[in-house]
C-alpha cells in the first residue's frame, strides 16, 4: 500500500499474539466501525491560522514600528517556520516527537507522485494517533494517520487504521493484554496533554502578532 495515495476507506490490519506471524488469518471477517476524524473543535482562532500568521508577520516587518517590534516579528516568524509541524499536528492531538513518527522527513520520489495529495519535489512526515483509548475488553485499536507535506506545510492526506488482535492458537480475535491497554491509555493521555499545550502556544502566537500590529496604530 502506497503511503501517498488517498484512501477512500479504512485500512484493516491484524496483529497476532502467539505465535507471531505476519500473515492475516483467512477466517477474520471485517466488521463495520465508525471512523471519525478527531480534528480539533472550532477554536476562537482562524482554522487556517498558520498561513494567516505567516502572512501577518511578513507584513509586520514592513510596518513603521519600533525596531524591537520588528525584531519580535522576525523571531516569531522564525519560530513558526521552524515549528509548524509540531504546532499544526499537535493541535489535533498527534504526538510529534521523533520517536512517534512513522516516517520522518521522507523524500518523495518521482514514482510516489499523485494528482491529489503529493507532487515532486517534497518531503513528508507521517504521524499516527489513537482515536480513542482502549478498554480492557477491547480487541482492536483505531488509529488516525496524517501525511504532512514539508513543501506546503499542511496535511496532504489522511487515513484510518483498524488494528485487530488475533490469537492463532484459538483462531479468534482476542482482547488486548492488560499492559497493552495501560500503555495505550498513557499514550492517549499524552496526546490530550500535547493538544492542550499546542492550542495554548497558538493562542499566544496570535496574541503576540496582534500586539505587534497594534503598536503600529
Amino acid at each position: 500500500m502506497s503511503m501517498f495515495v488517498r484512501l477512500p476507506h479504512a485500512v484493516r490490519r491484524v496483529v497476532p499474539t502467539v505465535p507471531l506471524r505476519t500473515s492475516i488469518a483467512p477466517n477474520v471477517t471485517a466488521t463495520t466501525r465508525q471512523f471519525h476524524s478527531t480534528r480539533p473543535a472550532q477554536k476562537s482562532h482562524n482554522p487556517r491560522w498558520l498561513s494567516d500568521v505567516k502572512a501577518r508577520l511578513k507584513r509586520c516587518q514592513e510596518l513603521d514600528i519600533a525596531p524591537q517590534q520588528v525584531q519580535k516579528a522576525k523571531e516569531l516568524s522564525n519560530y513558526v517556520q521552524s515549528n509548524w509541524l509540531e504546532l499544526l499536528a499537535g493541535e489535533e492531538g498527534f504526538l510529534t516527537g521523533k520517536e512517534w513518527r512513522g516516517l520522518d522527513n521522507h523524500q518523495v520520489t518521482w514514482g510516489d507522485m499523485d494528482s491529489m495529495p503529493m507532487d515532486f519535489p517534497d518531503r513528508t512526515t507521517v504521524l499516527h494517533k489513537l482515536i480513542s483509548p482502549p478498554n480492557y475488553d477491547s480487541d482492536h485499536v483505531l488509529l488516525e494517520a496524517v501525511i504532512l507535506s514539508e513543501r506546503h506545510q499542511r496535511p496532504a492526506a489522511r487515513c484510518f487504521e483498524d488494528i485487530v488482535v488475533f490469537n492463532y492458537k484459538t483462531a479468534k480475535k482476542t482482547p488486548l493484554k492488560g499492559f497493552m491497554v495501560d500503555e495505550l491509555r498513557k499514550t492517549f493521555e499524552k496526546q490530550e496533554a500535547s493538544k492542550k499545550e499546542c492550542e495554548d502556544k497558538i493562542e499566544s502566537i496570535i496574541k503576540a502578532v496582534e500586539q505587534i500590529e497594534t503598536s503600529a496604530a
